[in-house]
Parts: structure tokens; C-alpha cells; sequence
């Protein structure tokens, strides 16, 4: 398989996965959907209020909007960019914090 091939495959799967992103809701927002429509949806369905159901539905759209306007631009970048590697330990260490120029400094120390 050529680098052509490779890229285009590489570039479908990701937009099948940003297709995916507005299709189908992530698990935690089903769980919450789900406590949303148990708590406050249903108790207002049997008591005939309807300002209560319309104003959590409204609620639960716009979280979800709200989820994937956060995640959009995060693939966009990743796309475009790469992921990027979390950089652990970026400060210089000195010479005597490092391990083996301890260990390198003792045996001279002995040899002399």
C-alpha cells in the first residue's frame, strides 16, 4: 500500500469518527440524559407540566452542543496537527542531580 492509499485510508477513518462525534452520544451523556429524564422529564409528564420537559430537553440539546463545539476544534487540530505528546520533566537537570553522573563522579573519586 503506497503513502497515497495509507493517507486517504487514515483520513476516512477519521471522518467516520467525526461523523460518529454528532451521531451518537458519548456515554456520559446518555447517563445523564437518562437521570434528566427519570428525575424531572417523567415526574412532570404524570403531573401534566410541560414547561419542565421542554426546558430539560432544551438543556440536554444544548449540553450536547456545547460537548461537541469542545470537541470539534480538539479533532480539527489533531487532524491537521497531529497529536500532540504530553512533555513530562522540562526543566535542565544539573549535572549533580543526575544519577549517573553521581555514580561517575564517585568512581573517580575512588580511582584517584
Amino acid at each position: 500500500m503506497n503513502y497515497f492509499a495509507r493517507k486517504s485510508l487514515w483520513i476516512f477513518a477519521r471522518c467516520i469518527v467525526f461523523a460518529s462525534l454528532f451521531l451518537f452520544p458519548m456515554k456520559t451523556e446518555i447517563i445523564a440524559a437518562r437521570a434528566i429524564f427519570k428525575r424531572t422529564i417523567l415526574p412532570s409528564v404524570r403531573h401534566g407540566k410541560i414547561s419542565p420537559v421542554i426546558e430539560s430537553l432544551l438543556g440536554i440539546v444544548f449540553c450536547r452542543l456545547r460537548i461537541i463545539g469542545l470537541v470539534v476544534p480538539a479533532f480539527f487540530r489533531r487532524c491537521a496537527f497531529g497529536p500532540t505528546l504530553l512533555q513530562v520533566d522540562l526543566k535542565k537537570r544539573t549535572l549533580e542531580q543526575r544519577d549517573d553522573a553521581v555514580s561517575a563522579a564517585r568512581s573517580e573519586t575512588k580511582v584517584k
